[in-house]
């Protein structure tokens, strides 16, 4: 989603000033719900990475959230646009700030690196 044009083009009207009020957008209400509901708050990925740098990651507490990418990606960012994708999020409403809970910081959880 992060790499569509729609988000683009709502990043630039952030840029310019033009707020989206995201706490009343349902998929967020739900994504947030569930996301509380979890062991210890968190969706937890498993990454796998090739040798040639290919990798992909899938959550191992919320079935059904998987990305991948090669080197040059960067995982976090595929992670947090492929949870946001899973909740149907649109993307005036992507912001990364949603992921966490007040005064937390963002931090993808990972289980391993595995070698494929």
């Amino acid at each position: 989603m992060k790499y569509n044009l729609a988000y683009k083009l709502v990043n630039i009207a952030k840029s310019c000033g033009l707020v989206f009020d995201a706490k009343n957008n349902p998929e967020i209400k739900e994504m947030q719900k569930t996301i509380a509901k979890l062991e210890n708050k968190a969706i937890i990925f498993r990454v796998a990475k090739d040798t040639n740098g290919d990798w992909y990651a899938e959550s191992t507490n919320l079935p059904g959230i998987l990305t991948g990418g090669n080197s040059t990606d960067d995982i976090n960012e595929m992670i947090k646009d492929a949870i946001f994708t899973y909740f149907g999020v649109p993307a005036k409403y992507c912001d990364d700030r949603l992921l966490r809970h007040e005064n937390e910081r963002v931090e993808i959880k990972r289980e391993a690196f595995v070698a494929v």
